[in-house]
């Protein structure tokens, strides 16, 4: 007979057993999309990528030199 500590135990590693090879199956059948997986196109990462591009400010100082 298995005591009580055991049995949760059991459960317990089946659970993360199963969780990781439901995990590894998503991850090798997946399909390619973008986003949380949902396919609901309403995430900034599934939008269609623009070629806008942001000029990008440098502040501080404008010497080269690490040290002045």
């Amino acid at each position: 007979m298995i005591d009580w500590q055991t049995a949760i135990a059991l459960i317990i590693v089946t659970g993360a057993a199963g969780t990781l090879c439901y995990r590894g199956w998503k991850t090798i059948f997946a399909t390619s999309s973008s986003g949380c997986g949902t396919r609901c196109k309403q995430c900034p990462s599934s939008a269609p990528q623009t070629s806008k591009m942001t000029e990008l400010i440098q502040l501080g100082n404008e010497s080269t030199h690490a040290i002045d």
